[in-house]
């Protein structure tokens, strides 16, 4: 199958200034806890033009002090994840003339808070894999999950440097967009119940972390994607298709809801017609941030909003480049 046919609509952009790390106990640079990390196309300067190539940026949460982290321009880095300690960030690569979802391309790498020290570690089709994906951390840092296609996409445990895979699903119906419970236990990720498993038919579903058993959580009749849970472990936020691409609607239409961690009370948080997509919750579990495209507007850009859908922000604001795929 083709993976990115599978993906949720990506975000992009940044205006550039100039940001601090803080510093950890032990001396290592931060990423301050009041701090987003997303992928923009923003040239990283003053001027209005994107460049050709995606670029991960750090910035207040407000989304003042915009900075640049990496400088290649051989690639498109993209979904940026911050290591629970706040001292690694987590980031995929393509080639700069690839598209920013083409997992069959992708590489994982890591770097520092302040973007020193990057290192690859799980190379192109490493361990036979034909695409790979959705890294995300464990609460205690100690291992990855990811999905990787061998030859459906299925989800996959590392330890924190990519060594040590374990297969965590083998079904049939492909499994991919996993992420961590708060204490460890679950994860969440997106699958069907059975086969056939066209997109439409793509649901929430969790498993624990050390295998076993799944649990369906929505069962909507609408194509869900990136599911992420509530610090508190409550709740799991993720998006939902309304409307697949035509001439009115180029990128489709995509709702965020929110479900109990036991599937029950399914509740429409954001539904206004646009792209609402790959939503993550704040530290303190108030805050959304989100990907979104508005009709008219012709960029994606990073936005907030409280948790039961008011105070809607936008967080950046360039006219001419694309901002997405944020980690708090």
């Amino acid at each position: 199958m083709i993976l990115s046919t599978w993906a949720a609509p990506a975000v992009h952009a940044a205006v550039w200034s100039t940001s601090a790390t803080s510093t950890s106990t032990s001396g290592s640079p931060t990423v301050p806890s009041t701090s987003i990390v997303y992928t923009s196309n923003a040239t990283g300067t003053t001027s209005t033009a994107p460049t050709a190539n995606y670029e991960i940026f750090v910035a207040n949460d407000d989304g003042t002090g915009a900075h640049r982290l990496t400088f290649d321009t051989s690639y498109n880095s993209v979904w940026p994840r911050i290591s629970p300690d706040r001292t690694r960030i987590l980031f995929y690569r393509t080639l700069a003339s690839s598209s920013i979802t083409d997992y069959t391309q992708m590489s994982l790498w890591m770097m520092n808070a302040d973007g020193s020290g990057i290192k690859e570690l799980l190379a192109e089709h490493v361990y036979g894999w034909a695409a790979q994906g959705h890294a995300e951390w464990s609460p205690d840092g100690k291992h990855l999950v990811m999905f990787a296609e061998v030859p459906t996409p299925q989800l996959f445990v590392t330890a924190a440097d990519g060594t040590s895979p374990r297969l965590l699903t083998a079904r049939p119906e492909p499994s991919f967009d996993p992420s961590w419970s708060p204490d460890g236990r679950t994860i969440v990720f997106i699958t069907c119940a059975k086969m056939p498993c066209p997109m439409t038919a793509s649901d929430v579903f969790t498993i624990p972390s050390a295998g076993g058993s799944i649990t369906q959580l929505t069962s909507d009749n609408l194509r869900d994607n990136d599911p992420y849970f509530s610090p508190d472990g409550s709740h799991v936020v993720f998006e939902s298709q309304l409307a697949t691409p035509t001439s009115t609607w180029p990128a489709g239409v995509w709702e965020l809801q929110t479900v109990g961690s036991n599937g029950t009370g399914l509740h429409v948080v954001l539904s206004d017609g646009n792209v609402n997509t790959t939503a993550r919750w704040s530290a303190d579990g108030t805050t959304l941030y989100f990907s979104r495209f508005v009709y008219g507007a012709r960029k994606f850009q990073v936005w907030t909003m409280h948790t039961d859908g008011f105070d809607l922000l936008q967080v950046t604001h360039s006219l001419s480049a694309n901002s997405e795929m944020v980690g708090p």
